[in-house]
């Protein structure tokens, strides 16, 4: 029986990015077609489906990760659960619910530490960008929710990186920001982070 494939979990991963970054460049390229509200949901949606796109690839490495799937490289994690089959392995995972959390960074790392040895190959590179990824979790929940909480977790963002919690700031808005030394602005940074945190998981 051959063994599931990482080449496919990845480059699916790449393709939705790629997708979703190409839409906001012809965006950005083309400025004054559509209003700003309109923009910013646009953005909101793009970061929603390159976010949802890492939750699916962190399932889907993990499932085969579980069922001994090798890293590009050839190497494999010591597993402490294993199973024969992907359905098998999502089954375990489950439980006795009908999903998994893939957002929260603790409970990842919690799951890949029960499952692998010392939690690799996912501890490393989760642990390297915890408060970026808890960051990208909250502004997916306040464009997925737009709860009371997830407005509360929202304003947090801004007091990690700016120290401060500013009014009627949108999750597009924010997101078309930029954020580091070289100016990008944040939705690029966060996609860069989630490319770069993807490809050490299955070197």
């Amino acid at each position: 029986m051959s063994l599931p494939s990482l080449h496919q979990v990845f480059g699916e991963f790449k393709t939705e990015v790629s997708n979703a970054t190409k839409l906001l460049d012809k965006i950005e390229n083309n400025p004054g077609v559509l209003h700003q509200p309109q923009v910013d949901l646009i953005f909101e949606l793009a970061f929603l489906k390159i976010f949802i796109a890492w939750e699916q690839f962190l399932e889907n490495t993990f499932i085969r990760y579980m069922c001994g799937a090798s890293s590009l490289s050839g190497g494999k994690p010591i597993q402490i659960v294993s199973a024969r089959y992907l359905e098998d392995a999502l089954k375990v995972i489950y439980g006795s619910r009908d999903y998994a959390d893939w957002t929260s960074v603790d409970v990842i790392l919690t799951r890949a530490n029960s499952f692998f040895d010392s939690g690799e190959p996912y501890a490393t590179p989760l642990q390297s960008a915890a408060t970026e990824l808890t960051n990208m979790r909250r502004i997916r929940n306040h464009i997925a929710h737009h709860s009371k909480k997830s407005r509360e977790d929202f304003k947090k963002v801004f007091v990690n990186i700016y120290g401060f919690r500013p009014q009627g700031m949108s999750a597009g808005r924010f997101l078309r920001q930029c954020l580091g030394a070289y100016g990008e602005k944040c939705i690029k940074e966060y996609t860069k982070t989630l490319e770069s945190l993807a490809e050490m998981i299955v070197s």
